[in-house]
């Protein structure tokens, strides 16, 4: 189907320029769907601090300001289950393609394989990549 949307879920790699996922998407041609999904209960044992939440904070903004500099606007969503907001996303906007960039924290890599395989069974292409 022409048209359909891509999401690019940003999580640690919150930049454009040099960003494999991002710039996949855009190659697409398709409309582009950014998210940053905050899910800390999915993060693993170590809560970020105060300082890590301060960076965060200024960088998801920058990462807004990159994206509408290209005529983009980062989505941002807070959430118990990284899998059912971009179910969701992929329900509410008709995107059939999902992509990001590989993180390498255990209690991450075991979540992703979850999502990746949860959204192939509903027939949303998934793509990852190393960096």
């Amino acid at each position: 189907m022409p048209n359909q949307a891509t999401i690019v879920w940003f999580r640690r790699d919150l930049r454009i320029h040099d960003n494999p996922a991002w710039n996949h998407a855009i190659s697409q041609g398709n409309p582009v769907i950014p998210i940053y999904i905050h899910a800390p209960n999915e993060e693993g044992r170590w809560p970020r601090g105060a300082a890590s939440n301060w960076w965060l904070h200024h960088a998801l903004e920058d990462l807004d300001q990159q994206l509408h500099k290209v005529g983009s606007k980062l989505v941002i969503r807070s959430s118990n289950s990284s899998l059912s907001t971009l179910q969701e996303l992929c329900h509410d906007s008709g995107a059939k393609h999902i992509c990001w960039n590989r993180c390498y924290d255990p209690a991450i890599v075991t979540r992703d394989t979850t999502i990746k395989k949860s959204l192939l069974k509903e027939d949303i292409n998934v793509h990852s990549f190393m960096v």
